[in-house]
């Protein structure tokens, strides 16, 4: 069995794959909207070797948070996590799909911020800009693991070096560029803020990285409405989703210039501003 939160994303997407595949049961713990859960319900729900129950294994983290809007996990909080798993034998693993966006939002280094983890998955093809990619961190036992269990879903690759080649690059070229990225979220969440009177609205805390979740009354109108209006246009489109019943999500990323996000801001803005005046 493995604890982890309502929101992370290996419990809400990939098909429940952990269970498909890995024959492991999900169990959940409340998110906090900054992406933690609480220590005391986690410790509630740690079940051991009973025979009427899964037995609690693991326990998973996501950094950055993005059902929480990109929320960064503070550290002191995986520390305490750390402390809690270390009492009861429990390992820790981390969905670090987008761990480079909270190290740059916090002024952490990777290493402080997976050095309480047992093991951890990391993208490159999302704030780093690779065509694809991601990897998994570990010891020498997991990854020997990992690479059989890789094979045997037919996970093995051929020629591969060039991917290995753009994920190299990122290391190297593409993570202090990252606060660009966070530049341009705070700006198009301050602009909605600024013109939403109250029916559009972004929670500025929660802006920690990339992701901007905005808030849409439906009185006014519908979260698939703004995303069909920003993206059919002939001058400028904006491509977001719809993040919930009342939610639009915008992430920037690599491709997106200063430039790209300015005119998108404006986008947004106008395009609010008519659903405003209906």
């Amino acid at each position: 069995e493995v604890l982890l939160g309502d929101r992370a994303h290996i419990h809400l997407y990939e098909q429940g794959g952990i269970s498909q595949l890995g024959g492991v049961h999900p169990r959940t713990v409340k998110n906090n909207d900054d992406g933690t859960f609480s220590l005391k319900e986690l410790e509630l729900k740690i079940r051991g070797d009973d025979p009427h129950y899964p037995v609690t294994r693991l326990v998973a983290i996501e950094n950055s948070q993005n059902k929480c809007g990109g929320r960064a996990i503070p550290l002191p909080w995986i520390k305490e996590l750390r402390q809690l798993c270390n009492k009861y034998n429990l390992a820790l693993h981390c969905d670090g799909a987008r761990i480079f966006n909270s190290c740059i939002s916090q002024g952490i280094s990777l290493k402080d911020y997976l050095e309480d983890c047992d093991s951890a998955s990391i993208c490159f093809s999302k704030g780093l800009g690779c065509p694809v990619g991601s990897v998994i961190v570990g010891t020498n036992q997991l990854i020997a693991q990992a690479i059989r269990l890789r094979k045997v879903l037919g996970g093995g690759m051929r020629q591969s070096g060039i991917l290995a080649a753009a994920a190299n690059f990122a290391l190297d070229n593409m993570i202090q560029r990252l606060a660009d990225d966070h530049k341009h979220a705070k700006a198009l969440a301050t602009a909605i803020n600024g013109i939403g009177q109250n029916r559009f609205k972004v929670d500025m805390d929660g802006v920690d990285t990339n992701i901007v979740v905005m808030w849409v009354d439906l009185t006014l109108t519908s979260p698939d409405k703004i995303v069909d209006a920003l993206e059919h246009d002939t001058e400028v489109q904006v491509r977001c989703i719809q993040f919930a019943a009342d939610l639009v999500r915008f992430v920037f990323h690599a491709n997106i210039s200063t430039e790209d996000a300015t005119l998108a801001t404006h986008k947004v803005t106008q395009t609010l501003q008519k659903f405003l005046q209906q």
